[in-house]
């Protein structure tokens, strides 16, 4: 794997190894080709998948959505 700080043990890849792609530069081409992804997370344990754009500074990634959006709360909890 190129770069053990992107590795986690739950970010791990189990299967398809030799198609992982954990270095930056591939990171930063996939993310700057595109500028809207899938976001998840759970409310009340119920799972939430939507769209939303995203944008990239560097290592930072920024999701729109205002404050009181539901995602953004749920994901600043």
């Amino acid at each position: 794997m190129a770069n053990s700080s992107i590795i986690s043990e739950r970010s791990k890849i189990r299967r398809g190894v030799k198609r992982d792609q954990s270095n930056w530069e591939t990171i930063f081409e996939i993310l700057d080709a595109g500028f809207i992804c899938q976001v998840g997370f759970t409310v009340k344990g119920q799972s939430i998948i939507i769209p939303t754009s995203y944008g990239r500074i560097g290592k930072t990634i920024y999701l729109h959505g205002a404050l009181k959006n539901q995602m953004i709360h749920s994901l600043n909890a």
